[in-house]
């Protein structure tokens, strides 16, 4: 047997086992218990083989050991499995996946176990981190002499020791190696759950979240995680990136006209009364989220707005006449006395709408027993371009659902609400009127144009590809005067 008291990161990528597949829930605790269990029992092993073991654990921060299965053909091979860390500090488990490429000359088969122990809190944290690490080195293992041997040709990390020893097969190789490390989320107990909210379950013992290993959450976001964690909460991933989709139509109400002539000052307009006016907007928006607190989402995006909108207004004859100033009782007539006992309908082209919305906001939220609650508060703002000058919109969506487990990780989300939508537009423009004399060809206008139906119900689906990747569809409605379609693809971090 050969003693090996420096790790390097490709030779200490082995501590870490396993393939990064879904472990159904009744699995999850007896494969919890398998990998202790070799754990101790591999422990055990090195500590007969290798004297200074006991001593050096004794004085660690902490240890990891795996089982390792690879091969190697030629210039190919690789290794994979599945193992645990041990943080002696607050009695934490971080249990691991790691797959292992070679490249380089070599032949072998087998297994082999890897103890690493960590000389402090520093050298245990960098390995816990998911991480890609490269290294060029030399193996060879001889299964019935039960030896192994490994070094590297780059080196690092001289506060941790690993130990190797070869259980089956027989091989030899030189390669540069890639390996990839990840914590596996379905056996650690660190608090991170399925849904896309805090939820606390009240569910049977063996539960996945059911453990005797301590809820350690591993991440910097949300702050008093931890906290929450250890009171029976699961938290989602904290940071998430969206595209997002949204279509809406809504009748719109209009106040404060003014007007004016040939492209003369603009004069607050009384004598004005306004029908079937709407917008039709189409918004692709990209979105970056964090969940700052356990139970609040704030979040930022910008997009482009699109769309239409339908302006019409009447004005009465008279009260044109004496905002003109005119005497239509002398010679010689003014061209605005045509307008004399008359009302002007103006009813203005589509007018394009078109810039850019920067939207902030907040999500207030929390499960129970994958029953949920979100309020998403959001104030948009857009930077307009022609005729439509400003915009804002303040956006209130209270919503209850439930979510409903599937196959592994997957699940889907149902929920019904209401959405309390204000939009305010300021739109400038000008409109030809025909047949009122040479003077006055145009009117110039602008007016304050806002959502007629603040509230509307809604309903929509969250189907959960896994943890990470999300898709999700809403739809809202009140009447024949406002109608919305909201779709995003979601991925979290």
């Amino acid at each position: 047997m050969y003693k090996i008291f420096s790790a390097s990161i490709g030779a200490l990528s082995l501590l870490s086992a396993g393939c990064a597949s879904h472990i159904p829930p009744e699995d999850i605790k007896p494969t919890r218990n398998a990998i202790k269990s070799e754990s101790n029992a591999l422990i055990t092993k090195m500590s007969s083989i290798y004297p200074e073991v006991d001593q050096k654990l004794s004085n660690s921060a902490g240890f990891a050991t795996a089982s390792m299965s690879g091969v190697n053909v030629v210039l190919l091979g690789g290794g994979y499995g599945r193992g645990m860390i041990k943080n002696k500090s607050d009695g934490s488990i971080t249990y691991v996946d790691v797959k292992r490429y070679d490249l380089g000359a070599g032949l072998g088969l087998g297994t082999y176990d890897v103890l690493a122990i960590f000389d402090n809190q520093d050298a245990l944290q960098r390995y816990k981190e998911r991480n890609w690490r490269t290294s060029v080195g030399a193996q060879w293992s001889v299964n019935d002499a039960g030896s192994s041997a490994y070094t590297d040709v780059w080196r690092a990390d001289d506060d941790v020791s690993l130990y190797v020893t070869s259980n089956s097969g027989a091989g030899a190789q030189g390669s540069a190696r890639l390996v990839s490390i990840s914590t596996n989320y379905d056996l650690t107990n660190t608090g991170l759950g399925s849904n896309r909210v805090a939820n606390i379950n009240n569910k049977p013992a063996n539960d996945r979240s059911s453990s005797e290993d301590p809820k350690v959450w591993d991440r910097a976001l949300p702050f008093f995680a931890q906290d929450v964690v250890e009171q029976g909460f699961d938290l989602p991933l904290p940071f998430g990136v969206s595209i997002i989709y949204v279509q809406t139509e809504q009748a719109m109400t209009l106040r404060d006209l003014e007007i004016g002539f040939n492209g003369g000052d603009k004069t607050p307009t009384p004598f004005v009364s306004f029908s079937d006016n709407s917008a039709v907007t189409y918004t692709p928006q990209l979105k970056l989220d964090a969940w700052l607190f356990p139970f609040m989402n704030v979040f930022a995006s910008v997009g482009a707005i699109n769309g239409h909108a339908l302006v019409n207004f009447t004005l009465d004859g008279n009260g044109i006449i004496d905002m003109a100033g005119a005497n239509c009782g002398r010679l010689p007539i003014e061209p605005v006395c045509a307008f004399e006992d008359k009302s002007l309908t103006v009813a203005t082209p589509k007018i394009d709408i078109n810039g850019v919305n920067y939207t902030v906001g907040t999500v207030l939220a929390a499960g129970w027993n994958d029953y949920f609650f979100v309020l998403p508060i959001s104030y948009s703002y857009a930077d307009m371009k022609g005729s439509v000058t400003k915009g804002d919109v303040w956006n209130i969506s209270p919503r209850l659902g439930k979510q409903f487990p599937l196959q592994g990780s997957q699940s889907i989300a149902v929920f019904i609400g209401a959405s309390y939508l204000d939009s305010r537009l300021t739109i400038t423009g000008s409109v030809d009127v025909p047949g009122t004399g040479s003077t006055l060809d145009t009117i110039d206008y602008k007016l304050e144009q806002e959502n007629l139906d603040k509230w509307m119900a809604l309903a929509g689906m969250n189907y959960n590809f896994n943890r990470e990747w999300s898709l999700s569809v809403e739809y809202g409605q009140k009447s024949s005067d406002k109608k919305q379609f909201i779709s995003s693809l979601n991925y979290r971090y």
